[in-house]
C-alpha cells in the first residue's frame, strides 16, 4: 500500500510523464530548474552573505589577549655608586598578561565600499549562471523539435502503412478471384514491410530523442507521452538576453571596485585600550606585580601610495572598455543571427506555398491511382511509385512547417522574449 501511494505521489509531482502531453515551454523550464548549475545561485548567495557578514565585523570591537614572559640582559638604570640612596630598576625577567581592545570609529566608507563590491560580484556570478541556463534552453529546444519532427514522420508513415494494408487486402481478394497475379500483391506486401521497418527505426529515434529530453528535464518521459506543437511566438524586436544583464553587472562591479579603491586611502579613526597585570607595569621602576591600563584614540592616514591607487583605477577603466567592446561584439553577433533567422523564415514560408500545392496535387494523383489499381489500369509498381511520391511530398511539407516554427521559436528565444 505504501509503495502504491508513493508511486501515485511520484506521478502527481511530475516525476513521471507517461501518457501526458509535453510542451516546449515546460521542458525548457524543467531543464533550467534541474540543471546542475541551477543550484549555484543559492550557493553563491549564501557565500556572498557570509562574506558581507565577515566584512561587517570590522565595526565590532577587536579583542586580543597577550601573555608574555621574557628575560633580557640589561634594563634602563642609573649608576648610583656615589649616591646615598639606591635608585630602583626594572627587573630583567619580566611577566605580562594583557588585553588589547580596538574599536573602529570611522573608516571613510571603506567597509561599506567593500560590501557593495561583494554584492556587485554576486550579481555578476548570478548573471553568469543565467547565461549558462539560457544556453541549456537552446539545447532543449533543438532536442524538442528533433523529437517532434521524428514523431510527425511516424504519423505520415502510419498513414502510408494503413493505405498499403488496405490495398493489400484488396489485392489478396483479387488474387483469390484470379484477377491479378500474386506477384502484384507481393510487391505491395514488400513495400508495406519496408515502411514498417522504417517506422521501427523512427520509433527508436523518437525514444532516444525523448530520453534526451528526460535527461534534461530530470523526469521519466513515457513512450505514450504526446509532443504538442508549440505556438507561433509573438513577434518582437526588443532584446532581453541574459548576457546584457551580465555585461551590466560587470560594469557595476568595476564601478564598485573603483569606489573601493578610492576609499582605501581614507583616514581611519580608532579607539583603543589596554589593560593588564604584570611585572613591571607601566611604572618601570616598580619591581612588583601590578595592574596597568590605558585608553586613547588613533588616526591612521596613508598620505601617499606612490601612485598605486591611480594605477589600479587605470586598470579598472581598461577593463570597463573591454566589457563595453565585448557587449558591442555580442550585439553585432546577435543582430547578424537575427537577420539570418528572419531570412530563413521568409524563404521557408515562400517554399511552403509550393509544398502545399505539391501535396495537394500528389493527393489527387494517389486518389486516382487507388481507383486505377482497383480497376487494373495500373500495376502495383505504378501505384507504389505514386504513393512514395505522395509520402515524400507530405514529409517535405511537414519538415518545412516544423522548420519554420522552430526558427520562429529560436528567433524569439534568441531575442530573449521567450522562456
Amino acid at each position: 500500500m505504501n509503495r502504491l501511494l508513493f508511486f501515485i505521489a511520484f506521478m502527481v509531482s511530475g516525476g513521471l510523464l507517461w501518457g501526458q502531453s509535453l510542451n516546449l515551454d515546460t521542458c525548457i523550464s524543467q531543464a533550467k530548474k534541474h540543471y546542475p548549475n541551477a543550484m549555484d545561485s543559492k550557493v553563491l548567495e549564501q557565500i556572498s552573505a557570509l562574506q558581507v557578514k565577515s566584512l561587517s565585523t570590522a565595526y565590532l570591537p577587536q579583542l586580543d589577549l597577550t601573555w608574555q614572559a621574557s628575560w633580557q640582559n640589561d634594563v634602563p638604570h642609573v649608576a648610583s655608586g656615589s649616591m646615598p640612596f639606591t635608585i630602583p630598576m626594572a627587573p630583567k625577567d619580566q611577566y605580562k598578561a594583557m588585553v588589547d581592545i580596538k574599536q573602529l570609529l570611522f573608516d571613510g566608507g571603506a567597509v561599506s565600499a567593500q560590501k557593495k563590491l561583494e554584492n556587485a560580484g554576486l550579481e555578476v556570478s548570478l548573471a553568469n549562471t543565467d547565461v549558462t541556463l539560457y544556453k541549456v534552453g537552446l539545447s532543449v529546444m533543438e532536442s524538442y523539435f528533433t523529437a517532434l519532427s521524428v514523431d510527425r514522420q511516424i504519423d505520415i508513415l502510419n498513414l502510408v502503412i494503413d493505405d498499403l494494408s488496405a490495398r493489400l487486402t484488396e489485392m489478396q481478394a483479387r488474387v483469390t478471384n484470379g484477377l491479378v497475379l500474386e506477384s502484384d500483391m507481393l510487391l505491395i506486401e514488400v513495400e508495406k514491410t519496408k515502411k514498417e521497418q522504417e517506422r521501427s527505426q523512427l520509433l527508436l529515434m523518437l525514444k532516444n530523442a525523448k530520453d534526451v529530453l528526460a535527461i534534461y528535464t530530470a523526469t521519466t518521459i513515457g513512450e505514450q507521452s504526446v509532443l504538442t506543437v508549440p505556438e507561433i511566438p509573438a513577434s518582437t524586436e526588443q532584446l532581453n538576453r541574459p548576457e546584457l544583464n551580465w555585461f551590466s553587472a560587470q560594469n557595476s562591479q568595476l564601478d564598485a571596485a573603483m569606489n573601493a579603491t578610492s576609499k582605501q586611502r581614507m583616514p581611519r579613526l580608532l579607539a583603543f585600550g589596554q589593560a593588564g597585570y604584570g611585572n613591571p607595569s607601566y611604572n618601570m621602576l616598580n619591581n612588583e606585580f601590578d595592574t596597568f591600563y590605558m585608553v586613547g584614540l588613533r588616526l591612521n592616514w596613508s598620505i601617499t601610495d606612490w601612485g598605486k591607487s591611480h594605477r589600479d583605477k587605470s586598470i579598472l577603466s581598461m577593463k570597463k572598455e573591454m566589457v563595453q567592446s565585448g557587449q558591442e561584439s555580442f550585439l553585432q553577433s546577435h543582430n547578424l543571427a537575427a537577420v539570418k533567422f528572419s531570412s530563413q523564415i521568409e524563404q521557408q514560408k515562400v517554399a511552403l506555398e509550393g509544398d502545399k500545392k505539391i501535396v495537394d496535387l500528389q493527393s489527387r494523383i494517389i486518389a486516382t491511382a487507388i481507383s486505377q489499381l482497383k480497376n487494373g489500369v495500373i500495376t502495383s509498381t505504378d501505384y507504389i511509385n505514386r504513393l512514395n511520391g505522395y509520402e515524400l511530398a507530405k514529409r517535405l511539407l511537414t519538415n518545412r512547417e516544423l522548420e519554420v516554427l522552430k526558427n520562429q521559436n529560436l528567433l524569439a528565444y534568441w531575442r530573449g522574449s521567450a522562456k
